[in-house]
């Protein structure tokens, strides 16, 4: 990031290939003040409307620990 003039980056896994938002926080304790993490909204248990699934946004919004929340795709 330092390389190419990045301060702060915005991270979060689709749930994917065994990724999970707890992967997402190791990251940003990692790199404290350069990663941002946000819980993604693109995952299985959103894509299969599973019943519980906004009580643990909700539950992940108050912990405090993630930055954002929803879904951002770049390509």
């Amino acid at each position: 990031m330092g390389h190419n003039n990045i301060d702060v980056v915005l991270l979060w896994v689709k749930c994917q290939d065994g990724w999970t938002d707890d992967d997402t926080l190791e990251f940003s304790g990692k790199y404290p003040g350069r990663v941002a993490p946000g819980s993604a909204f693109q995952n299985f248990g959103w894509t299969s409307q599973k019943m519980g699934f906004i009580k643990k946004v909700r539950e992940k919004a108050k912990s405090g620990k993630f930055k954002a929340l929803g879904e951002v795709s770049v390509r």
